[in-house]
């Protein structure tokens, strides 16, 4: 059976802060959390955070997790590539490591904004299906073939 991550409840495909550290613990990796705020000028600025204070707070909008330490502190730019960015979306459906991480921290794996959930289909007709959502909110589907 090949097992898939699957979003079931309105809102997004989204990894909560614990998730986050867990993965890069089982990958070897150190993480830092970075939140951004915009000040009195309206410049966007990422600070450097504890894992506790992400947990705390977890981040809505600005945030990002990064395999480099980027420093207490970074202004914005458009010219910022974030090196080193981790993004556990989407596309990380059928990663092994995640799914790990689903089954070993269970609804806390999942952000405020989600609801992952380990789906299985047998191996020989993965081709068979496909995940359709309504607002955020995932279905796996039998492919229908129209002839």
């Amino acid at each position: 059976m090949k097992k898939v991550i699957l979003n079931k409840c309105y809102g997004l495909f989204r990894v909560s802060p614990k998730g986050y550290s867990l993965y890069a613990e089982k990958i070897g990796k150190t993480l830092y959390y970075y939140r951004g705020n915009h000040d009195a000028e309206n410049t966007l600025t990422y600070t450097k955070e504890n894992l506790s204070e992400f947990i705390k707070n977890e981040p809505t909008l600005l945030y990002f997790y990064s395999f480099v330490d980027h420093g207490e502190k970074i202004i914005h730019s458009f010219d910022d590539k974030r090196e080193g960015c981790l993004v556990l979306d989407e596309k990380h459906r059928f990663d092994r490591v995640l799914i790990e991480v689903i089954e070993e921290l269970g609804d806390e794996a999942s952000s405020n904004f989600s609801k992952l959930q380990i789906v299985e289909i047998p191996d020989d007709v993965i081709e068979d299906y496909m995940i359709d959502d309504y607002d955020g909110f995932e279905m796996l589907h039998k492919r229908v073939v129209e002839y």
